[in-house]
C-alpha cells in the first residue's frame, strides 16, 4: 500500500489518501503500507502536522523494531521539510544498524548450529529457545501430538546440519525421540542432552529410544509438569545417566544452558525404586507433591 498524507493536493495515482495523522499512523499499524509521502501542513497545526507521523514511525523504529516503509516529504514549508527529513534519515541509519545486527544473530546461530541444535518445546518456537538455552534451530509445531511428518522433518534437519550434539527440551524431547525411529535421521546420531523431557506427557506414542554415548538427562527438582521419578524412568530406558539440580524448574531449567556442571550426578533405579519420589500423570504438580518432590531430591543429594 501508498500512502499520501495530505490536505490539499491532488492524489498521485496509486496512493491511499489519508488527511489527518492519525489515519496515517491507523494504515502504519497495519503492516500493509510500503511507501508514504508526507505533507508537513495539513490546515490545523493543532490537530496534527506530518512531522507527527515521522516522529511516530522513529518511536516504533527504536523502541519496538518497526520496520519503516519508503518514507517521501512533499511539503512547500522548506523549514519543517528539513526537520522531517533530518527524522527520517535518523530513522532509516537506526534500520540499518538493525539490520546488520540482525543479520549478524542470524550468522551466529548458523555457526552455532554447526556445533548443536535445540530442539523446543510446546507453545514456543526456535528462536525462544535459542534467547533461552542458546541453541534452537530446529522448528517444529507449537503442540499437539508429535506426526510422523514432524518426527521426518526433525530426522531430516539433523542428518542436513549434522551438529555435534542435540538439546532437546520438553515436548522437543519426544518429538526427537519419535524421530529416532525415522530412517532419514543420522546413523548414528550425536550425543543428546534431554532438558525436562516430556516423553510421557501424551506428545507421543514412541517407546523412549536408547541414545548414543555421551548423551544425559537433566532435570530440576522444581520442575511441577514433568515428575522426578519421569525424568529418572526416561534415563533407564535410554540407557542415559541422570543429572538433577535443586535450582531449576520446568522453564527455568532452559537457562542452565544444558550445562552438565550445574547439576549433580544421580543414580536413576535409586529414584525408581524409591516411595519418595511423587509422581503426578499428565497434569500439573500440586504445591503438596512438588513440596514433596523437592525434599526428597534434597535428601538424595545430600547422600551423594
Amino acid at each position: 500500500m501508498k500512502v499520501y498524507l495530505d490536505d490539499e493536493r491532488q492524489t498521485p495515482p496509486g496512493f491511499t489518501r489519508v488527511y489527518w495523522p492519525e489515519e496515517a499512523i491507523d494504515l502504519l499499524k497495519t503492516g500493509q503500507v510500503d511507501e508514504i509521502s508526507l505533507d508537513h501542513d495539513l490546515g490545523d497545526d493543532e490537530h496534527g502536522t506530518g512531522y507527527d507521523v515521522v516522529k511516530w514511525i522513529e518511536e516504533e523504529v527504536f523502541l519496538n523494531g518497526f520496520v519503516p516503509p519508503e518514507m517521501n516529504v512533499h511539503s512547500a514549508n522548506s523549514s519543517a521539510a528539513a526537520k522531517m527529513w533530518a527524522g527520517i534519515e535518523s530513522i532509516e541509519r537506526f534500520h540499518e544498524r538493525n539490520l546488520r545486527k540482525h543479520e549478524g544473530i542470524q550468522l551466529l546461530r548458523e555457526l552455532i548450529s554447526e556445533i548443536a541444535v535445540g530442539i523446543h518445546g510446546a507453545g514456543m518456537t526456535s528462536d525462544e529457545l535459542f534467547d533461552r538455552l542458546g541453541y534452537g534451530s530446529i522448528h517444529l509445531e507449537k503442540g499437539g501430538e508429535v506426526t510422523e511428518h514432524e518426527a521426518d522433518q526433525v530426522a531430516r534437519q539433523i542428518a542436513r546440519i549434522k551438529p555435534e550434539r542435540i538439546f532437546a527440551y520438553s515436548r522437543g524431547a519426544a518429538a526427537l525421540n519419535a524421530a529416532l525411529y525415522d530412517p532419514d535421521m543420522s546413523n548414528p546420531p550425536p550425543p543428546i542432552t534431554y532438558l525436562a523431557p516430556a516423553m510421557f506427557r501424551g506428545w507421543s506414542r514412541m517407546r523412549p529410544k536408547k541414545v548414543p554415548p555421551g548423551s544425559m538427562v537433566l532435570h530440576g527438582a522444581k520442575d511441577k509438569v514433568v515428575s522426578v521419578r519421569e525424568a529418572a524412568q526416561i534415563a533407564i530406558a535410554i540407557g542415559a545417566p541422570l543429572y538433577l539440580s535443586l535450582d531449576y524448574s520446568h522453564k527455568s531449567i532452559m537457562y542452565s544452558k544444558g550445562d552438565p556442571s550445574k547439576f549433580t550426578q544421580v543414580d536413576p533405579y535409586e529414584i525408581a525404586k524409591s516411595k519418595d519420589f511423587p509422581q503426578w500423570g499428565r497434569g500439573n504438580a500440586t504445591q503438596k507433591l512438588l513440596s514433596q518432590q523437592i525434599i526428597a531430591v534434597q535428601n538424595l543429594l545430600g547422600r551423594v
